[in-house]
């Protein structure tokens, strides 16, 4: 299945299970005894996100619970579409606990239990499972089939709940300087894949762009595509390669609330091999959907940039290229959320970052591309390069 085909099933795939039926899960797949008081569903683009408190009973004594730990995890019941790609569920396993043992406060794959009392249970690995006969509570697709995880949650404030200042800003890019320098020594097959979200699959959108209701927003996405594709895909080459965390953006960032420091990163559901330029446009992109109040957007996101050049570098090239590809995740995220709200109108948490983002690309691409470059330049201590 091809990057659009991928994203148009994942409507049509996203689960729908009842609480009752995660309650299970927990505890038949995982061995984890929890109450209903103490599962909350969460926000989710297309899967299915629980957080559950509960105690670990093993499969001898699973009535002898009361005097264990209770334990907080986030229980991931992936789209559809993810089943049949079970190598990237393996990847995303991999790089939390790669991430991990280097330092970083991730959420980390949880152990299944050895064999489940019903016959649709498909061990993938010790920490991946899939439901192999299922179907989802609207009934509209018999024998879906999905793939279930726990992981260990990750305590911290979101970044999109604070005042967001220069100094968080530069510290996320300072985090996710350390994160590309860890991932630069990952390697993994499974994220070596075709997807939507990828920028270097920006041109795949140009179908969808049909979707956006309001014209003028519409002829400026068309724009930067326009430009992507005359000034980035011929350079695609000479870009440096990697695996990205590639969402790396204020609802994904945790901050210590007394510190103000970033100290967890969260959903790697769009990890990818791809230029790692991307990972840093598309934290800037998103930081520029709630600007520092005084700020532009365009120095909002340089502080995000001087954070990260504290400790990578970029090449002039990827200098260069930084304007057009922050406004091409904009472009993405605004092309593929009317996608998104045209197929279901009724989800609030796709019109999250609607008309935001709208807003965001609208300002940034109407401003003056030198003085934006050379604000990027002098937050990148990077010379401009001239054309």
């Amino acid at each position: 299945m091809g990057a659009l085909e991928d994203e148009k099933a994942r409507k049509s795939r996203k689960p729908k299970f009842t609480v009752d039926t995660v309650l299970s899960f927990c505890e038949s797949i995982f061995g984890v005894r929890v109450e209903k008081s103490d599962l909350k569903v969460l926000d989710s683009y297309d899967d299915q996100n629980f957080y559950v408190k509960g105690v670990s009973i093993s499969e001898t004594d699973a009535f002898s619970s009361a005097s264990k730990e209770t334990q907080k995890y986030l229980l991931k019941i992936h789209n559809g579409v993810e089943y049949d790609n079970i190598r990237f569920i393996e990847a995303q396993n991999s790089v939390l606990q790669h991430l991990s043992s280097n330092g970083f406060n991730v959420s980390v794959p949880q152990k299944t239990q050895s064999k489940f009392p019903n016959d649709f249970y498909g061990i993938v690995n010790d920490k991946c499972v899939c439901l192999t006969n299922v179907s989802d509570v609207s009934n509209e697709i018999e024998e879906q089939r999905y793939v279930v995880r726990l992981l260990s949650w990750v305590e911290g404030e979101i970044l999109h709940n604070m005042e967001i200042t220069s100094d968080m800003l530069i510290d996320s890019g300072i985090y996710l300087a350390k994160l590309r320098e860890c991932l630069n020594s990952f390697k993994h097959d499974g994220a070596t894949r075709e997807h939507l979200w990828d920028l270097a699959s920006l041109p795949l959108i140009v179908s969808m762009v049909k979707y956006i209701d309001d014209v003028a927003v519409r002829a400026v996405v068309e724009d930067v595509i326009e430009t992507y594709k005359n000034d980035v895909v011929p350079q695609q080459g000479l870009l440096a390669k990697g695996v990205l965390q590639s969402d790396f953006n204020d609802s994904n960032i945790l901050m210590d609330p007394s510190t103000k420091k970033v100290c967890g990163v969260i959903d790697f559901g769009d990890m990818v091999h791809s230029s790692t330029i991307f990972d840093l446009a598309i934290s800037m992109a998103y930081s520029m959907i709630k600007p520092i109040a005084g700020k532009k957007g365009y120095e909002t996101a340089s502080n995000l940039l001087e954070g990260y050049c504290k400790l990578q570098s970029l090449t002039a090239l990827e200098l260069k290229l930084l304007r057009t590809l922050v406004a091409c995740r904009l472009a993405a995220s605004i092309t593929l959320g009317a996608l998104s709200i045209h197929e279901d109108p009724t989800n609030e948490y796709l019109r999250r970052h609607a008309q935001p983002a709208r807003n965001a690309l609208i300002q940034f691409w109407s401003e003056d591309p030198k003085l934006v470059n050379e604000t990027f330049a002098q937050a990148s201590k990077v010379d401009v390069i001239k054309n």
